[in-house]
């Protein structure tokens, strides 16, 4: 059984207009599929159908995130192993919702719901896939021109559980861990794929959401990035560029209409794709100021605290 990737998110925002707005004429998404309440878009350095759903709800929120499998077996056997794992699970059948094939979907111990699916209908490159032209459309200029989701940043009451089970149950590992004052996990950025982190997850409360991160394509994008929010009246964290000494990223953090934070980053540093080959690096809590921000050395308490 493999995970792929993060290869989808939904959020609820309270004015979906403003937010498909948000997403395509500043991220660089697109909508592929609308229908009554939702919208589905794509990111254009990704082949499938959708990236991001947004919903129509009273209050923000992450409804849920989904996980790519390798292959259409590795769907019975999550069901197996998450549901002795004690996760509440259930299927989905294909075609309930646009581009998506069958599912399962399950409970992490931090109460977040997890769609795990194989199919996902293609739709390709945006520049086409029989000899495209590597210079894409202007359809994504004015934007931050967003590539991927890279991952989510998500809350758990118990850091160490939820690491815990995304290591035994999905097969994640650590690339680096910030030690707590009990010795064991004050949080932990684990992988899947070949980046550092694929889901990171901090202290906070269960189903929370702390960010949905966006890849950019180069250093250069991100700044270039934070100068298409100022000038789109989008604020960022009032230093705009950083850097994260865990990882080693340049990064910005802002927020969507609905107040989720979205990030904007680059440069994660390359991991072996599966667990236990390399021991994770650890932080220790009075250093983490430099690891969370790096030019600044101090921590920015409403970025700790603040979480949808």
């Amino acid at each position: 059984m493999a995970v792929t990737k993060v290869g989808r998110v939904v959020l609820t925002v309270t004015d979906l207009d403003e937010a498909v707005r948000h997403y395509t004429e500043t991220m660089g998404l697109s909508v592929t599929t609308r229908r009554d309440g939702e919208a589905y878009l794509r990111l254009p350095g990704d082949q499938d159908h959708h990236n991001l759903v947004l919903q129509q709800s009273d209050r923000a929120s992450l409804a849920s995130f989904g996980i790519k499998m390798s292959d259409p077996g590795d769907l019975e056997e999550l069901e197996l192993v998450a549901g002795r794992a004690g996760a509440d699970v259930r299927r989905v059948s294909g075609g309930e919702h646009p581009g998506l094939g069958e599912a399962v979907v399950f409970r992490l111990p931090s109460e977040h719901e997890v769609w795990a699916y194989h199919d996902i209908e293609h739709i390709g490159w945006a520049e086409g896939m029989e000899n495209p032209d590597p210079v894409p459309e202007d359809a994504t200029a004015g934007t931050v021109h967003a590539q991927r989701i890279d991952h989510v940043a998500i809350c758990a009451p118990d850091v160490g559980d939820l690491a815990k089970f995304l290591t035994e149950v999905l097969d994640f590992d650590s690339s680096e861990i910030l030690i707590g004052p009990d010795g064991r996990p004050g949080a932990t950025w684990m992988y899947c794929t070949n980046t550092m982190h694929d889901i990171a997850v901090v202290p906070g409360p269960g189903a929370g959401l702390h960010h949905v991160s966006f890849a950019a394509d180069s250093r250069a994008a991100v700044i270039n990035g934070i100068d298409t929010l100022r000038h789109r009246g989008v604020p960022t964290m009032d230093f705009g560029l950083t850097r994260h000494g865990i990882a080693g990223v340049t990064t910005t953090y802002f927020h969507d209409p609905s107040g989720i934070r979205n990030e904007l980053f680059f440069g994660p540093y390359p991991t072996p794709g599966v667990p236990g080959q390399v021991p994770p690096v650890e932080w220790e809590m009075a250093e983490f100021a430099r690891g969370a921000f790096y030019y600044e050395n101090e921590i920015d308490m409403a970025f700790m605290t603040e979480i949808t």
